[in-house]
């Protein structure tokens, strides 16, 4: 960073503490050389980082060192760069002599303002009432430097507020002023800004509520429905077609089954009973099917066994050489990176907390994790229990019917007159040779065992129920004679004919239904399926795997991202077991934090989104952690330097947008509440030092210019350009709106060293004591 660069830069005044950086400060040949080495004290890392503009310059320094320190006055003032400077006297130049300040030459100056902190603790004063308004104070805190004079260093710290008390200054025609301030900011006191900065950590860390209602939230999807969505950006791909051996082994399956398919449903018509030898042998079928199925399932098994020990980029190698080739259809992995990258920041964001969002992280890593081959086996016996041998045919008419039709056929066509004698006849041969017909047809199936007498039992039983049909008839066609007109032998042979096909059909429909659970078919479907559902998951499977580790990856980077908050949280509990009570300020100030903090998590992940797309998750989650405790360190160093009005230069803004938390009622009484009193940077003791004429004092009131609608429309304020005291000073800077008021000291008080190098004796008055 070079000074000379920085022309043209408005930022924040730079502060030289010359109580600590007066050897450093001295050991530079240059300002400029200083500057550069010490941007990071002077200045937040963010705005050394755009330049210092040292036009402007915060000297601080103990009164009863000014004279010593006169080198590095000269030192700074000496720059061409510097154009202004305020000097911050703190204490007195000699408490026993009560004198105040003694200033070196070179800090009688126009360009030079020395305010004169006799005691940086203050006192309250009334603005216009003089020695009047001095109230005891309580007990200075204890470490650090006090609030009264924090606030009127960032007061000045504002480059409009600081040329304003410059040229208050000088019109009050004395180089030495006590000031006054009263300032309403963002900054809190160190246990608020602790506190609020626990609550957030813990709030991120845990999951919860932080801050006033919720505010600045922003409707967030539910992440239970962002992992469903990453789950289904994963649906198979399409099935490889079988080769090699298990195509063959499919192929067969196929044939064997639906050659017993076939010869069952050829079986189950109407007239393959006038077929007895059609057909083929069906338990032989259907044991050709099963230990075809057991071929195709063996095959398979096998193959999932090699592949379950193959890496990923070998299954493709292993599945060729098989004969087998996967279609190309894996999803891109930049797509499943921004999807878990939309999950973290919505469950964040829905206030779930870095502990449940890396629990969803690893049950979406395992679901997405492939399956294993090996684990398909077992569900291969699976598909194949189901197949059984074939029952075999019920025997017996299958109904009552059959016997029934048996003797009706012959009597109805013997109820004929003598030609049609001959009808009975054949309507007796062709019951007989139906019977004849479904024992053989029996047989060919393969649904009995060869048993010659009872087959020969069917047949006679056929023939002796035709038998006592035709003795039936005829003894009912000589008592009552044909009826005139009618035909019955026609009637009788059609009955005939169809007796052997109902008696056929009623023993099939049984044993189908029965057959129905072989399974063969069933069985077949389900290993087709299998085999299309492993090789539909093996297309994504590379894709699956990747994500899943980079689920898994991102949830570890997560959890140190955590275990970093987590330490700094418990680095901050409280020592007493007792809940402290919440204080002014501190909900407003947790709610920015946590979005800090969630914008933190997603800063940390920035640059690991770009490597997972990669697939470089080797090391992420160290990387991940390492940035947290970066980014972490440097966000406290900014909430210690500038408050949580904005998060950190080049951070993404709040989502709430609107004014900060300070920035309520009470910003009108810190400018304009002149009844209410400032804190005079002075001790009860050093206030006969100051001046008691009130109109040479000097009051510069402050807001930000941002809330300029908020103030002007409610008390008529027009803002001014001109330097006319008392006019109202918009600043650039949103973080303070309060006063600095100038009270000037007494005649004599101040002493100032000659530049002939007297003693500083010579210039005080006899006795040292002011007048």
């Amino acid at each position: 960073m070079s000074a000379e660069a920085t022309v043209g830069v408005t930022g924040p005044v730079p502060v030289i503490d010359l109580r600590r950086e007066y050897p450093g400060l001295l050991a530079h040949p240059h300002f400029h050389s200083y500057v550069r080495a010490g941007a990071a004290s002077l200045m937040p890392a963010d705005q050394a980082a755009d330049g210092i503009d040292l036009s402007c310059v915060i000297l601080v320094d103990e009164a009863a060192r000014l004279l010593e320190h006169s080198p590095a006055f000269a030192f700074v003032l000496g720059s061409a760069a510097v154009r202004k400077v305020v000097c911050v006297a703190l204490g007195m130049a000699d408490p026993a002599e009560r004198t105040a300040v003694v200033l070196p030459s070179v800090l009688n100056s126009e360009s030079v303002a020395v305010l004169w902190a006799g005691d940086p603790v203050g006192i309250p004063w009334l603005i216009g009432h003089g020695a009047a308004s001095v109230v005891q104070t309580a007990p200075p805190p204890t470490g650090g430097d006090p609030p009264a004079l924090l606030d009127l260093l960032g007061a000045l710290r504002t480059r409009d507020v600081f040329l304003r008390v410059v040229a208050e200054a000088q019109r009050v025609d004395t180089p030495v002023t006590a000031p006054a301030v009263r300032m309403l900011s963002s900054r809190l006191d160190e246990a608020v800004l602790v506190s609020a900065e626990r609550q957030a950590l813990l709030a991120v860390i845990t999951g919860g509520e932080v801050g006033e209602s919720g505010a600045g939230r922003v409707p967030a999807s539910d992440p239970g429905n962002d992992v469903r969505a990453v789950e289904q950006a994963f649906p198979p791909g399409p099935a490889a077609r079988p080769g090699g051996r298990i195509r063959t082994a499919r192929e067969e399956a196929e044939k064997a089954v639906a050659r017993t398919q076939t010869t069952v449903t050829a079986a189950g018509r109407w007239w393959s009973v006038f077929t007895p030898l059609a057909g083929g042998n069906v338990p032989q079928l259907a044991a050709a099917g099963a230990d075809a199925l057991d071929r195709y399932r063996t095959e398979l098994a096998e193959l999932f066994r090699a592949l379950d020990t193959s890496r990923d980029d070998q299954r493709r190698a292993e599945l060729r050489a098989r004969g087998v080739t996967l279609p190309a259809a894996t999803p891109p992995r930049t797509a499943v990176v921004d999807d878990i990258r939309r999950l973290v920041e919505n469950s964040l964001e829905a206030h779930k907390g870095l502990e449940r969002t890396v629990r969803l992280l690893r049950g979406l890593s395992a679901k997405l994790l492939p399956m294993g081959s090996a684990a398909r086996v077992p569900a291969l016996g699976e598909a194949t229990a189901g197949v059984v041998p074939p029952e075999p045919m019920p025997g017996g008419f299958g109904s009552p019917v059959v016997p029934v039709l048996t003797v009706l056929a012959p009597a109805v066509a013997a109820a004929a007159p003598l030609p049609a004698r001959y009808a009975c006849l054949a309507a007796v041969l062709i019951l007989v040779l139906g019977a004849v017909a479904v024992r053989l047809k029996r047989r060919r199936l393969g649904l009995e065992r060869p048993e010659p007498l009872r087959d020969a039992g069917a047949v006679l039983v056929m023939a002796l129920l035709a038998g006592g049909g035709t003795a039936l008839s005829a003894a009912v066609a000589t008592r009552i004679g044909a009826p005139a007109g009618t035909a019955p032998a026609p009637i009788g042979l059609l009955l005939a004919v169809a007796t052997p096909i109902l008696w056929w059909q009623l023993l099939v429909r049984r044993w189908t239904r029965n057959l129905a659970g072989g399974g063969r078919r069933e069985a077949l479907d389900r290993l087709n399926r299998l085999w299309d559902d492993a090789t539909g998951e093996w297309v994504v499977a590379d894709a699956r795997r990747q994500a899943s580790n980079t689920a898994r990856s991102t949830a570890a980077g997560l959890d140190k991202i955590r275990a970093v908050l987590a330490a700094r949280a418990g680095a901050q509990a409280p020592k007493s077991s007792r809940v402290p009570q919440p204080r002014s300020g501190s909900r407003a100030a947790a709610g920015a934090m946590w979005q800090d903090l969630v914008t933190l998590v997603g800063l940390c992940l920035a640059d690991r989104w770009a490597e997972a797309r990669a697939g470089e998750l080797e090391g992420l989650p160290d990387r991940a952690g390492a940035a947290a405790t970066t980014l972490l360190g440097e966000y406290e160093e900014h909430l210690r330097g500038r408050g949580v009005d904005e998060p950190p230069p080049g951070w993404p803004a709040r989502r709430d947008g609107g004014q900060p938390p300070w920035w309520d009622t009470r910003m009108r009484g810190a400018v304009f509440a002149d009844g209410e009193a400032v804190q005079l940077l002075c001790s009860d003791d050093q206030v006969p030092l100051l001046s008691r004429d009130l109109r040479r004092a000097a009051t510069v009131r402050f807001a930000p210019r941002l809330a300029r609608a908020a103030l002007t429309e409610r008390d008529g304020l027009e803002p001014a350009e001109d330097a006319t005291a008392g006019v109202l000073v918009w600043t650039s800077s949103g973080t303070a709106a309060g006063l600095v008021h100038l009270v000037p000291l007494r005649a004599g008080v101040r002493h100032v060293q000659t530049e002939s190098a007297a003693a500083p004796d010579q210039d005080r008055p006899a006795g040292g004591a002011p007048r």
